[in-house]
């Protein structure tokens, strides 16, 4: 299955998928120095097919840790 078997518009397309979101968590250690995680947002079931019909993660980005 491909994009184009959704039968949705680019419009409804990036309407379903504008609610996915990064989140940064900012967290200070004992010792002074920060540590930032980021994540995406869980897709939701919609979501979900979009992403597996574009054969890519439904958690773009994957989880980054900083430590600062």
């Amino acid at each position: 299955m491909g994009l184009q078997d959704l039968g949705d518009s680019w419009q409804t397309i990036r309407r379903i998928m504008e609610n996915q979101q990064r989140i940064t968590v900012i967290l200070r250690r004992e010792d002074g120095k920060t540590i930032h995680l980021r994540k995406a947002t869980n897709a939701e079931p919609r979501q979900s097919v979009i992403y597996k019909a574009l054969e890519i993660s439904a958690q773009p980005g994957g989880v980054k840790k900083t430590l600062i």
